[in-house]
């Protein structure tokens, strides 16, 4: 029974790594090379972990389980930043290559700075790559235009051009983003509120999240870049 309830855990757990799959094909035909790096080291360092967590081994691919889960959450925290950084909707080619290598790096900083029993730093990484792209977000779909509602003198010219701009958000996967979100915070308040032994919730969590990494880069274009791969002749 034992080796049965492994196996079963080791399909749940590292099956549903999957659902970022389809985030990853659609970052490859958009030839987001820094992104599809991130993400399929994302993916390798989830499935690994989640196989040795599973299996109970103290080693999987040559490295310790509990190195693996330092970096897949490294990748991760990486990726949610890449996927903010996308949805500022910059031309730049050398602003996006700044803020790409940035938060890469500060994302392993701050992992390495909180540790396991703190998200500190993490939590300060998140809010300076997800913040932004959230306040465009919000004047589109809820507060309309923020610069007219400045407090006096009004924002710097900077910001004004920032906010100024017109991105063309794809409207029909907002609500997709929004529920996926939703369902994936409430599976994961129901995997560390009841912490089931076979982890379904935080696996159902997973597929969730998976979706919304979908759906978000579809959110918006990829204005540095053409959305087709060219062909060879």
């Amino acid at each position: 029974m034992e080796i049965l309830f492994k196996l079963l855990r080791f399909l749940v757990s590292v099956g549903t790594c999957a659902s970022f799959l389809p985030s990853l094909k659609l970052i490859f035909e958009r030839r987001r090379h820094f992104e599809l790096f991130v993400g399929f080291f994302q993916l390798m360092s989830a499935v690994a972990y989640s196989a040795g967590d599973a299996l109970g081994t103290e080693r999987i691919l040559l490295v310790p389980v509990g190195d693996w889960h330092q970096v897949s959450d490294i990748m991760t925290s990486t990726y949610l930043c890449l996927l903010g950084i996308h949805l500022l909707g910059l031309r730049s080619e050398d602003h996006l290559h700044a803020l790409r290598y940035a938060a890469f790096g500060l994302s392993w900083i701050a992992k390495l700075a909180d540790g396991w029993g703190n998200v500190t730093f993490e939590a300060a990484v998140f809010a300076t790559f997800l913040m932004p792209p959230a306040i465009l977000a919000f004047q589109r779909f809820l507060s309309g235009p923020l610069v007219p509602i400045w407090p006096p003198p009004g924002p710097p010219p900077s910001v004004t051009a920032f906010l100024d701009r017109k991105l063309a958000y794809d409207v029909t996967v907002a609500p997709k983003i929004g529920f996926g979100v939703f369902a994936g915070l409430v599976f994961f308040g129901l995997e560390l509120f009841l912490d089931s032994e076979l982890r379904v919730f935080n696996a159902l969590a997973k597929c969730a999240f998976g979706g919304v990494t979908y759906y978000a880069w579809r959110f918006l274009p990829c204005y540095d870049k053409a959305e087709e791969i060219p062909m060879f002749r």
